[in-house]
């Protein structure tokens, strides 16, 4: 997701707290935040993908 798309959901975010969307901002709203939320969902796998976890042999072993 662009930074474009990430400023225009916190737009709407602000106007949906000040009032009710209209049908068009309320469906661009739904499409840009499940894009945020997929997002944000890739990033995290990606980031548990390149974890690793070290075992306590593997500790006992660096010792």
């Amino acid at each position: 997701m662009n930074q474009e798309s990430i400023d225009r959901l916190q737009e709407l975010a602000k106007i949906k707290k000040e009032r009710s969307f209209t049908t068009e901002e309320n469906a661009e709203y739904r499409v840009l935040s499940t894009e945020y939320v997929a997002s944000i969902k890739a990033n995290l796998h990606q980031q548990l993908r390149q974890t690793g976890i070290k075992r306590k042999t593997d500790l006992e072993q660096e010792s």
